[in-house]
């Protein structure tokens, strides 16, 4: 395929690792848009929607992280030009990083330099120490077996998987006002290790997404993503899309993505106290799941990335204003959060759908993900 503007990055192979996800559907339709047409190799899950977009020049199905490794590299690996390879998972994301010295040389993948470096960061007391070097507020918090009663910290707590690959991630999350309580919430927690955090009651929350090449050397902030409502537990599926202006949390974030030597598409999670304190919560070696928006805001991030990959630097050219007032939704949870609690009337609902500016499953211009994840039986 050659690119209008002849860039080399259009002679590559595209390929997407996923399962059934609005997620890499994302990147999927951030690359279609740029005129790439990627390869999607899509573990199979309840309801096959992903595979189903028009901008998916072919679609793989396996079983497995396992199996889609084994036809990534029996299908691609000697392919004259290094394809590029998306993960929008954390299992994709930690297999590869284990692996990394059997990809470096056949494929542009997401790494730290190191085999393993990025799972050492996925590590949430390993990130909040080096976030803590660099200048970012990080509540107090511990490390302890399941079981064991945390020292020094005041209560309330909230107990936090120390990965996101590690027992059962959000479902390991419990936030306990006491001794009494924390002990039952143990009897819950699948995890074997656990981060225990003093609980800062929140008034808000956001996420900044960039991407980063020549191992941190040059970074990229595409924008944030301003949550509208709070859910317990979990962002809300409904958010305001800004640019990036907090230059000081800009600085730190990329010092953090630096001392990594990270290459890839990134999000770093924040909350707002109600200290007004800005408080990091952690950072997501890989797309986030509402990484589309950026996309849909003018910065496409997959494409500028492996576009960085080649020319060895992502040029502040590519940034672009974001209207006021534009917002993003995942329309489904959206739905079940708002209307169904009857928090919000659907009549009111669908005047937001409507004025939203990127859905993560409805696209009309890509219309049979949507059909297929929603209406089809």
């Amino acid at each position: 395929m050659s690119s209008p503007k002849g860039h080399d990055v259009f002679d590559h192979l595209h390929i997407v690792l996923c399962n059934e996800h609005y997620n890499p559907l994302g990147i999927i339709r951030s690359l279609g848009e740029a005129g790439i047409r990627p390869i999607a190799i899509i573990v199979r899950g309840k309801r096959a929607f992903v595979g189903s977009s028009k901008y998916i020049s072919k679609a793989i199905y396996v079983e497995n992280i396992n199996e889609a490794v084994r036809v990534l590299m029996d299908d691609y690996s000697n392919c004259a030009k290094k394809p590029f390879i998306y993960i929008t998972n954390d299992p994709f994301l930690e297999y590869i990083d284990s692996h990394y010295n059997d990809f470096k040389e056949s494929f542009f993948v997401t790494n730290a330099r190191e085999e393993g470096k990025i799972s050492f960061y996925m590590n949430k007391d390993n990130i909040n120490r080096l976030a803590l070097e660099s200048g970012l507020n990080i509540p107090s918090s511990t490390i302890v077996k399941k079981g064991q009663l945390p020292q020094g910290l005041n209560y309330p707590v909230i107990t936090k998987a120390i990965a996101s690959t590690a027992g059962a991630w959000k479902k390991d999350s419990f936030i306990c006002d006491s001794e009494t309580e924390l002990l039952e919430a143990y009897s819950k927690i699948k995890g074997d290790t656990i981060l225990i955090q003093e609980f800062i009651d929140r008034k808000g929350e956001f996420n900044i997404d960039g991407i980063s090449v020549n191992h941190g050397e040059s970074v990229f902030l595409s924008m944030v993503t301003d949550y509208i409502y709070l859910v317990p537990g979990r962002y809300s599926t409904y958010m305001d899309v800004l640019n990036v202006t907090n230059e000081e949390l800009s600085r730190k974030i990329k010092k953090i993505i630096a001392q990594i030597g990270y290459e890839g598409i990134f999000d770093a999670e924040f909350m707002m106290g109600k200290d007004d304190k800005i408080y990091f919560l952690e950072i997501n070696l890989r797309p986030n799941a509402f990484n589309y928006a950026s996309t849909c805001a003018g910065m496409n991030d997959p494409y500028l990335w492996a576009k960085g990959m080649l020319d060895g630097y992502v040029s502040d050219d590519n940034y672009k204003q974001i209207p006021a007032g534009f917002r993003a939704m995942v329309e489904n949870d959206d739905f079940k959060d708002r209307v169904l609690s009857k928090e919000t009337s659907v009549i009111r609902w669908l005047k937001d759908f409507f004025s939203c500016n990127c859905h993560f499953y409805f696209n009309r211009h890509d219309i049979k993900p949507f059909i297929n994840a929603f209406l089809k039986k």
